[in-house]
């Protein structure tokens, strides 16, 4: 155990990062969304909860972010700055809190808002977009490797 806290505090700006931005939006969203159950549930389930919630926004975010990097290295020719390990996690989390963020506000400005208007709304547009920059990365990388192959055979 004590091992374990050594690591965690030589490493606290990943562990404030991992806790604040995984574990608070979820929890927040959980509160405004319906008070009962976040009073309800025990520590455990909460703490489960919240971090799969914002696990789940996380996903397409970090993929979106992964394949930006993928395309904008391949057509730049050198490493981005988002291909840096910090900011690879960084930007993705703070993209899930702006978009937790909205869900809660939106919940606090319009109290018959619902999960059904927040998918459609916030979450649905971000899949698609990773969907199409997936597809969009795919057809650039063929593109250029199809250029480089006939550049090469002059």
């Amino acid at each position: 155990m004590d091992e374990l806290v050594k690591y965690l505090t030589s490493k606290i700006g990943y562990t404030l990062t991992f806790i604040l931005g995984f574990g608070l939006p979820g929890n927040v969203l959980i509160f405004i969304w319906n008070e009962e159950l976040y009073l309800e549930l025990d520590i455990l389930k909460l703490i489960l909860l919240s971090f799969g919630i914002t696990f789940m926004l996380f996903i397409p975010n970090f993929i979106l972010i992964a394949e930006i990097c993928i395309i904008a290295e391949n057509i730049l020719k050198r490493k981005i700055i988002l291909s840096e390990p910090y900011m690879i996690l960084f930007v993705p989390i703070s993209l899930t809190v702006i978009e937790i963020g909205i869900a809660i506000a939106c919940k606090i400005v319009n109290s018959d808002f619902t999960m059904n208007q927040c998918w459609k709304n916030i979450i649905g547009p971000i899949v698609v977009i990773v969907i199409l920059v997936i597809m969009a990365e795919t057809i650039i990388s063929a593109f250029i490797a199809l250029f480089q192959k006939n550049r090469r055979k002059k």
